[in-house]
């Protein structure tokens, strides 16, 4: 170095920053050989990484940058932003800017332009920090190009499930639904027109209206929940059918108590609070003897839903639960499969009651 030459110090290595250091103030071979290790460190980051000066004037950046950008890096210092991220006006980068200037530390999306012309999408992090009495600003810059094409395809994969179960809605509700609504139709004629004669067969033939029915209100069940505009909107109208029906059939005081906001539950969370419901209603109110059932479904914050069947019945011991009880089998399983939580309160002379919860 040829006497009076000043060398830049210790900014991040590389920088090119007006710090003039004399010859004699030299930085010792460790501080150097730190530096070097920095410098490599920063040079194999696999984010981009931009120091600008206060005037967002580039200043130095390490070797993600150039590549990403398709630029050496003598040509990127001395850039503006403007001149390669194309995703920010004026008015939002001055925005941006002010916000790092004050101290806080931004996280936003743009796009940056290659210098072939290309444009790919980014995230970039900005702040600031202060070195003797000169402030830089420095950002880390992600490509997100295999983010927003993950996001993409999900989206694509939402839709097309989403045009599915609509599809599956219409063919229940155009066959499924009228066919079993004309069954039920076609039984009452027949009823109105035999008269007397129908008690010859009213057993069986009230036991294939009965089943008509209730297949009939699952069948519209399904296309409700396979329709999720409305949250939660289907999974009320099931267990709120339910109990209308179960209250004709049976002589039991049944009550049902709706709290809190509806929200969008999963399809196989809806469907399984739901049959859980039909199977818990329907064990009170054959099995149990009980004069009064309450149902109570809560939607809470964050989504969370818990549903509440309680009967004053004769309850049972759960330690001794018979081999043929299908229903409560039924309930434990559907709960197992879609990861609810399902719980039986009982005991011999005491009622029942069913809790399922879920939240997401």
């Amino acid at each position: 170095m040829k006497s009076g030459a000043f060398r830049w110090a210790r900014p991040l290595p590389g920088a090119h920053w007006d710090v003039p250091v004399h010859p004699d103030r030299a930085e010792p071979p460790d501080l150097r050989e730190s530096e070097a290790r920095f410098r490599a460190f920063v040079d194999h980051a696999t984010d981009a990484f931009f120091l600008h000066d206060d005037e967002l004037l580039v200043i130095d950046v390490n070797r993600q940058a150039c590549t990403s950008l398709g630029y050496p890096r003598d040509e990127l210092i001395g850039m503006h932003p403007r001149d390669f991220d194309v995703g920010l006006d004026e008015a939002t980068l001055g925005r941006l800017a002010d916000r790092v200037g004050a101290g806080e530390t931004v996280t936003f999306e743009s796009l940056h332009r290659r210098k072939d012309g290309t444009v790919f999408p980014v995230e970039i992090r900005a702040g600031q920090f202060q070195q003797a009495d000169r402030r830089f600003r420095l950002s880390l810059v992600r490509d997100i190009t295999e983010r927003r094409r993950t996001e993409e395809e999900l989206r694509a994969a939402q839709s097309a499930f989403a045009a599915e179960r609509a599809r599956l809605a219409e063919e229940i509700h155009d066959a499924l639904a009228q066919g079993l609504a004309m069954i039920v139709m076609q039984l009452a004629d027949a009823e109105a027109k035999l008269g007397p004669a129908w008690a010859k067969a009213e057993k069986p033939l009230g036991l294939v209206r009965e089943l008509a029915v209730q297949s009939l209100a699952y069948a519209r069940r399904s296309v409700t929940m396979l329709q999720p505009s409305t949250p939660a909107a289907g999974l009320t109208r099931a267990i709120r059918d339910e109990v209308d029906s179960l209250r004709q059939r049976f002589g039991v005081t049944l009550n049902f108590a709706v709290t809190g906001s509806a929200v969008l539950l999963p399809t196989s969370v809806e469907s399984a609070l739901a049959e859980i419901a039909r199977e818990a209603l329907t064990n009170a109110a054959r099995h149990s003897r009980a004069a009064r059932v309450d149902v109570e479904l809560a939607f809470g914050d964050g989504g969370a839903v818990r549903l509440a069947v309680a009967d004053d019945g004769v309850g049972f011991d759960l330690e001794n639960v018979r081999a043929d009880a299908s229903g409560l089998t039924s309930m434990q399983d559907r709960a197992a499969r879609t990861g609810v939580a399902l719980t039986f309160v009982t005991e011999p002379g005491a009622g029942t009651e069913v809790v399922v919860s879920w939240s997401q």
